[in-house]
């Protein structure tokens, strides 16, 4: 991490988290061979957004014992830097807590202005539900 922060403030380049991640476990390997691991497949890799846009990635879970859900909400650029977020817990069940996450990604994007988003969820029922209703 002190590497990425200080390309950033004596360069002006900012490293992808990726390149960070990389670096870490190569570094970790490097004293002990059993802790290094493959952190994701490539395949399955969060990617960044074009130029100029922001990703929300959102999600809600349902916790049965209390009756409660949770929904968290990370914004991030082009760079991979998180520039918001948001998790809290609201009353409710699990559909809900999916549909009102999604909500709270828009809520903060029209707060911001930010006219360039991408909002993923793993919610196939509600992603579904936004698509009809785009169409």
């Amino acid at each position: 991490m002190w590497n990425r922060r200080n390309h950033l403030v004596h360069k002006s380049i900012i490293l992808p988290v990726r390149v960070v991640v990389d670096y870490a476990n190569d570094y970790v390997a490097a004293f002990d061979p059993s802790m290094s691991y493959n952190t994701c497949n490539r395949s399955d890799r969060w990617r960044g957004p074009p130029v100029r846009t922001v990703k929300f990635n959102v999600d809600g879970a349902y916790i049965q014992e209390t009756g409660a859900a949770v929904i968290g909400v990370m914004i991030r650029n082009e760079y991979g830097l998180m520039i918001d977020g948001q998790a809290k817990t609201i009353p409710g069940i699990a559909e809900l807590a999916e549909a009102w996450v999604f909500l709270e990604g828009i809520k903060m994007a029209a707060a911001n202005e930010w006219t360039k988003v991408i909002i993923e969820g793993d919610s196939l029922g509600i992603i579904n539900r936004g698509s009809q209703a785009n169409s």
